[in-house]
Formats: structure tokens, C-alpha cells, sequence
């Protein structure tokens, strides 16, 4: 989910592939961009 994106940003990744949870729906590539920017 969106806070596994969080988690790996904030333990320093500079990028993440999420191309199986977009493509199962588990969230939008929206979602995910609003959750990091969100959480600065």
C-alpha cells in the first residue's frame, strides 16, 4: 500500500517500483505521489 511507499522513501529510496500494485489496483501512481508529498 501507499505507506510502503512512505517507508522506503523515508528510509532513504530514491525511487520504487510499484508496477504490480498499480496494476492489481491497489492503489493509483496518484495516490501514491500524494502520499509522499504529503508526508514531507
Amino acid at each position: 500500500d501507499v505507506d510502503d511507499v512512505v517507508a522506503l522513501r523515508d528510509a532513504g529510496a530514491a525511487a520504487v517500483v510499484v508496477g504490480t500494485a498499480l496494476y492489481e489496483g491497489n492503489f493509483t501512481l496518484e495516490d501514491a505521489q500524494a502520499a509522499v508529498d504529503d508526508r514531507d
